[in-house]
């Protein structure tokens, strides 16, 4: 993309920013949304769904899913995502045949997010060299947050605050799901929608993406002290607030899960 076509089209998304708020309708308040997270807001017209992407939340799996529900084609994670049409990026038209879509956003308890961002990325070649190289064990977790607290906690979205990335209350959705009951919840919201899903692709929810699974919420006992636990609860206070999870790590952690 050249200079000028590159700079065009941050004047476009920017003046479509600008627009939401009457291309939308009353479909949000313009005073409660965040204009930053538009962008991570993905539409799917031929399934009539509305998806607020968060990383760390069965991310690429919804994706994928959604991408290959609408258009019948089953891609990578990448090229799903490549492939997607957002709320800065869609014609203006597209925007106002959104008002009816079905919107939904997934939330995810920070205290197994956290660890699974840094389960995933610090076992890339690529997060060590351009972040820093931490032992995946309990120690490593310890400086990692740490290092979250010093400063680093803004450095990448998949281990920042999820609010960021949510772009209205959860009150405006018309669904929350919970990451701790996928895929179940996301079946059964398709079910509901009316939304044909198949066996074949019911199984696929469960298992695509297992080469990346941290299996984090089953590892919270074995990599959180209570300096950690702590250090969460401080760094993710709106998380928890805003997202309705309770503060404080239960006794019995729950089945393991997708880091997508």
């Amino acid at each position: 993309m050249s200079i000028l076509s590159d700079a065009l089209e941050r004047t476009k998304r920017a003046a479509t920013r600008r627009m939401l708020p009457v291309l939308l309708g009353d479909r949000f308040d313009p005073a409660t949304v965040n204009p930053a997270a538009a962008r991570h807001v993905s539409l799917f017209p031929q399934i009539g769904l509305g998806y607020n992407r968060v990383k760390k939340n069965a991310n690429s799996t919804t994706v994928s899913i959604l991408t290959e529900l609408g258009t019948g084609r089953r891609l990578e994670d990448q090229s799903a995502k490549r492939s997607l049409r957002h709320l800065e990026s869609a014609s203006w038209p597209e925007l106002r045949r959104a008002r009816d879509m079905h919107f939904f956003v997934i939330t995810r308890d920070p205290y197994s997010r956290v660890l699974s961002a840094f389960l995933n990325k610090f076992a890339k070649d690529s997060y060590q060299s351009d972040f820093r190289a931490f032992p995946l064990d309990r120690g490593g977790f310890s400086d990692f947050l740490k290092w979250l607290a010093d400063g680093a906690l803004t450095k990448d979205p998949h281990w920042d605050a999820q609010h960021k990335l949510i772009f209205a209350p959860l009150s405006a959705y018309d669904s929350v799901l919970r990451f701790e009951e996928f895929p179940d919840c996301f079946i059964d919201l398709l079910t509901r929608r009316e939304i044909p899903v198949g066996r074949d692709l019911a199984q696929r929810m469960g298992q695509v993406n297992s080469q990346t699974r941290t299996r984090a919420s089953a590892k919270l006992a074995e990599f959180y002290t209570p300096a950690a636990e702590a250090l969460v609860t401080d760094l993710f206070a709106s998380d928890f607030d805003l997202l309705s999870y309770k503060r404080g790590l239960s006794p019995k952690p729950v089945a393991a899960e997708l880091t997508s």
